[in-house]
């Protein structure tokens, strides 16, 4: 995987990992070390064997998903960053909100993930996307 120069190009290598499901770019996504994920509905997973060998099990489901996701806000430092993203995963069965934190570090000058947490939407609530909201569709 190419150096990752932003946070946006961290997060953009994310989504695009879990839409093909490739477990080898998913790892090279997260950070070594001092890495978080919470999956909807699940406890936090903490160090990086436990979040890849979950991202392992969940992309090698053998389920297909289309993902859309949109950039609600983003907050950053020169080496830190946090995104709220609206998450909509489409299965077969159906489709699912998700809302999510996905926190970003910058390490020896390329962006990595150090943590991502999912909840699932509640139905009637919908966070509002601020105006540098970014939408992408992936399939």
């Amino acid at each position: 995987m190419t150096k990752l120069s932003s946070s946006e190009l961290a997060e953009d290598a994310f989504y695009a990992a879990f839409a093909s499901c490739s477990v080898q770019d998913m790892g090279a996504v997260w950070a070594e070390a001092d890495v978080v994920c919470i999956h909807p509905g699940a406890p936090a997973l903490v160090g990086h064997a436990a979040v890849m060998n979950s991202w392992a099990r969940i992309l090698t489901a053998g389920d297909s998903v289309d993902i859309e996701y949109e950039r609600v806000t983003r907050m950053a430092t020169d080496d830190i960053a946090v995104h709220v993203v609206r998450e909509i995963l489409i299965q077969n069965d159906g489709r699912v909100e998700v809302t999510a934190t996905n926190i970003y570090r910058c390490l020896e000058g390329t962006w990595k993930m150090i943590e991502h947490h999912g909840s699932q939407a509640m139905a009637k609530t919908r966070a509002t996307p601020s105006s540098t909201a970014v939408k992408r569709t992936l399939q």
